[in-house]
């Protein structure tokens, strides 16, 4: 569960779902039994009226590929290819 947690969520306090956006800060995970845990202290707000959508189909290939950028000093991460960018 933490792990997921930490995997998944990017913005802790505003985790946009399609039902609602969840407030993970308050999260606290304790065992209760074996392989059994209990969650508590999640809180949520109503979901936005826009959402994001990936739309995929199937046209006889199979290919992914991701590249993000971001933020003034993108260039100063470790690899990133400054300048392949306007104004970058």
């Amino acid at each position: 569960m933490k792990e997921q947690l930490l995997y998944e969520v990017t913005d802790p306090s505003g985790y946009v779902t399609l039902d609602a956006v969840a407030d993970f800060r308050g999260v606290r995970i304790r065992p209760v039994g074996p392989d059994q845990i209990e969650v508590t202290g999640g809180t949520a707000r109503p979901r936005p009226d826009t959402l994001k959508v990936s739309v995929g189909y199937h046209a006889g290939f199979v290919g992914e590929g991701e590249i993000s950028y971001a933020g003034p000093t993108r260039s100063a991460v470790p690899g990133s290819p400054a300048g392949s960018w306007p104004n970058g």
